[in-house]
């Protein structure tokens, strides 16, 4: 019988060479069951794990690009700078794995489940992400850039300095979330959520999310300009420092919000949206807003 490290060098020559056309045979791994298996830094592009088992298995640093990995179980597995660029990763479970570095631009997740999860610095540019859950994963600086979503669980996950620039989801779920220095920046979300996460000093300009929950979200230092905010719930949320120039606030919920020395805000925008006698207006003073009282202006100037 041979050694495991002769079965996946004879195993990665075979699908060398069916990559290249000259022979050889595509790795396939469909409904095995293989634990501890170790194949760092081999090049499985295109290779099948449709309904693999294969917990704690060290895939780091392979090529999995394009890779059909629908129902495939690698629970705590290490990936650690693995390509999954291209994969089809439907149903999947990588749930407690380490994926730091991963780059999973143009994955297709669908039921993908990545619950507690590694996975600092990955890049999933245009990927395709629906049903899927990073509930309380590591996803610091990671990039989503231009990805689309549906329903998608980013719960009490670690999101400091992600990168969600352009995205378009639809339902997404960030309750809890620490992501202090996030860009949003011309996102368009429907019916996100974002109570009770931190987002401190990060950016929101020209994001289109009406009707989002940002009930008891610290906001502290927040660039918002040009952002569609309409009918939103801010309530209890921390908005002090932010900027507001020319978002849009008609029918926004801010009783409770506390607006010390927000800037860029109008009296047509405070007078459009929920205010009460809980609110604190930019000025200090406390609310309702009155139109033309002064105090959407700051109490001091930055």
């Amino acid at each position: 019988m041979l050694t495991l490290t002769a079965e996946v060098s004879r195993l990665a020559a075979d699908h060398r060479q069916w990559l290249s056309g000259t022979g050889g045979t595509r790795a396939d791994f469909t409904n095995q069951t293989k634990c501890d298996l170790r194949m760092p830094e081999v090049l499985l592009r295109k290779a099948i794990f449709a309904g693999a088992t294969l917990l704690e298995a060290d895939f780091s640093g392979c090529d999995l690009s394009e890779a059909e990995m629908s129902r495939v179980d690698l629970r705590r597995s290490l990936m650690t700078s693995a390509n999954l660029s291209g994969a089809s990763l439907s149903e999947a479970n990588l749930q407690e794995c380490w994926m730091t570095g991963c780059v999973l631009t143009e994955a297709r997740l669908l039921r993908t489940n990545f619950k507690g999860a590694h996975m600092e610095s990955i890049r999933a540019v245009e990927a395709k992400m629906d049903d899927t859950t990073f509930a309380g994963a590591d996803l610091k600086a990671a990039v989503f850039l231009q990805s689309r979503g549906n329903t998608v669980d980013f719960s009490s996950c670690l999101l400091e300095a992600a990168d969600f620039r352009s995205v378009r989801m639809r339902g997404v779920q960030f309750p809890g979330a620490k992501m202090v220095g996030s860009k949003f920046t011309d996102g368009k979300f429907e019916a996100a959520n974002w109570s009770n996460a931190d987002l401190s000093f990060s950016l929101f300009s020209r994001v289109v999310a009406p009707r989002a929950s940002f009930g008891g979200a610290r906001l502290h230092g927040c660039d918002f300009r040009d952002a569609n905010l309409s009918g939103s719930d801010f309530r209890g949320a921390d908005l002090s420092e932010s900027r507001l120039q020319t978002t849009i606030l008609q029918g926004a919920d801010l009783r409770d919000a506390n607006l010390l020395n927000a800037r860029g805000l109008t009296s047509q925008q405070l007078s459009a949206a929920r205010t009460d006698a809980s609110t604190i207006l930019p000025s200090g003073r406390k609310g309702p807003y009155l139109r033309n009282s002064g105090a959407e202006r700051p109490m001091r100037v930055a």
